[in-house]
């Protein structure tokens, strides 16, 4: 047995992990393909080739679906085009809860923002609902709290003590006047609205604010124009800017960007990335703590909530952070809705629609096979053709160590194999690179030992062997190089 064991020292806790090229049964191409219908059926991928073109508009994404210049489209799609799609009998939709939402990260260390009654009030100002029905037809329901209510394992949001659902101009009013802002007495017209009077800031100072949305969504614009229309509802100058994707994304990364930003956000499944996004600790680390967020309070649960064992405990922890992040607002939390994807099936089958991702997400890449006998299908045996997808926007790197964009994650996802995968409807972990793992306690040492069993008949894309000196390189190269936000 080839076995290498290493020890990362991170956040006070100490994990030993153990790779091993043990033996495993060798996963056999069947003589023709099937429509997965289990995690047991680790197949794939049936596709000879995924071509991915950049399409710039959910308008052309659904044109070019309608007109079988693509067979998926690769990513939530805006439900304004949901009966013009489905018109088409060759495509299908599938729709899932998101494990994330739609959200506004509030830059808490730049004025106005930086007073905690100014989020709340905005907080109140949105009208969240007017959102759900508007932009999102009804595939979508509002959300207030950091963890969603499609993880009901951890989910604060029926136990708050009060929602910011629906606007609430008097209660927005009044923790305006908590924190000091006054009437400047000058009517104006601004952006289209007129009042007799608008805020300015608690030492007299101006105020106007700008709300950055990525102009390769649609939904993202709307809700731009739905948040600077609310905030003008309140008398505060306000209004939407328009950003591309890849421009606004490294400077939300590295603390430049001094507005806020609407975004959407896809999340695991366990409570533990809270830590990274709201523990001061990380407010001048790059990819973490965007809202530059400080309170000692939420600091210290968040310091418990790493190594808390007893799940009752966890659970009682992990609701109070909730509830300050809800009080505090460095996050305002719009939506959760529903993920829409949407497929040609003329000649393709066996689509998955994985919990939470939808049919966009890896697995319904390798899993979509071509239909037996089908114009992909040629030679009858289920495997091959040139599955077409769309990206919104181009991939901002090759390199799966330097990119953190969902959208590249999308491609260099099937280009690039992982330890363990996620089962796309439990969402429990199945085999990827390895076939088999166990956790437990050394006691001795005091470490908690994850053993991984690699496949022995793995190879690179040139053809050399995998093994467990390379998945050594890649956490060591890893730890000294300063990490990975996705790692």
């Amino acid at each position: 047995m080839n076995s290498k064991r290493i020890r990362i020292f991170a956040l006070g806790v100490v994990l030993a992990l153990m790779f091993s090229g043990v033996a495993a049964p060798l996963f056999v191409r069947p003589a023709a393909a099937v429509a997965p219908t289990s995690l047991s059926d680790l197949h794939g991928p049936y596709v000879d080739t995924i071509i991915g073109e950049v399409i710039t508009g959910e308008d052309q994404e659904a044109l070019a679906l309608l007109s079988n210049e693509i067979d998926m489209i690769g990513e939530q799609m805006d439900p304004q085009y949901v009966n013009e799609l489905l018109a088409d009998s060759d495509i299908k939709m599938f729709s899932t809860d998101r494990l994330g939402y739609g959200l506004t990260i509030l830059p808490c260390d730049q004025y106005p923002w930086n007073y905690t009654e100014f989020r709340q009030a905005f907080a109140y100002t949105l009208d969240k609902e007017e959102g759900v029905q508007d932009i999102w037809y009804g595939y979508a329901s509002a959300q207030d709290s950091i963890i969603p209510s499609s993880q009901p394992t951890w989910t604060y949001e029926d136990d708050l003590p009060d929602h910011y659902y629906t606007q609430d101009l008097t209660k927005a009013f009044a923790r305006m006047l908590d924190a000091g802002f006054v009437n400047d007495s000058h009517a104006a017209t601004y952006e289209g609205d007129t009042h007799s009077w608008w805020w300015r800031g608690p030492h007299n100072e101006t105020l106007e604010v700008e709300f950055w949305a990525s102009t390769e969504s649609g939904i993202a614009l709307a809700y731009g124009d739905l948040i600077a229309q609310n905030l003008r509802d309140m008398h505060v100058k306000a209004k939407p800017v328009s950003v591309s994707f890849n421009t606004w994304l490294p400077m939300m990364a590295n603390h430049t960007l001094t507005d806020p930003v609407f975004l959407g956000n896809s999340l695991p499944t366990d409570p533990d990335w809270i830590y990274y996004e709201l523990h001061s600790d990380w407010i001048t680390e790059d990819w973490y703590n965007a809202a530059s967020f400080s309170n000692a309070t939420m600091d210290a649960l968040l310091e418990q909530m790493l190594v808390e064992s007893n799940l009752t405990k966890l659970e009682e922890i992990v609701d109070k952070v909730q509830l300050i992040a809800w009080q505090e607002c460095p996050w305002v939390l719009v939506y959760m809705n529903k993920i829409l994807s949407f497929a040609r099936d003329d000649d393709w089958t066996g689509h998955i629609n994985s919990k939470g991702e939808g049919t966009f997400e890896y697995w319904g890449r390798v899993k979509t096979a071509p239909k037996l006998g089908g114009a992909e299908d040629p030679d009858g045996d289920g495997f091959g053709g040139i599955l077409r997808i769309n990206l919104p926007t181009d991939i901002d790197s090759r390199n799966y160590l330097t990119t953190t964009s969902g959208y590249s994650d999308d491609i260099l996802g099937v280009v690039y194999e992982s330890l363990v995968r996620q089962d796309p409807y439990s969402l429990e972990d199945v085999p990827g690179l390895a076939w088999n793992w166990t956790v437990a306690l050394n006691e001795a040492t005091n470490m908690t030992e994850i053993t991984l069993d690699l496949f022995n008949n793995v190879t690179w894309h040139d053809g050399e062997v995998f093994d467990a000196n390379d998945v050594n390189f890649t956490v060591y190269y890893l730890r000294d190089n300063g990490g990975h936000n996705w790692a």
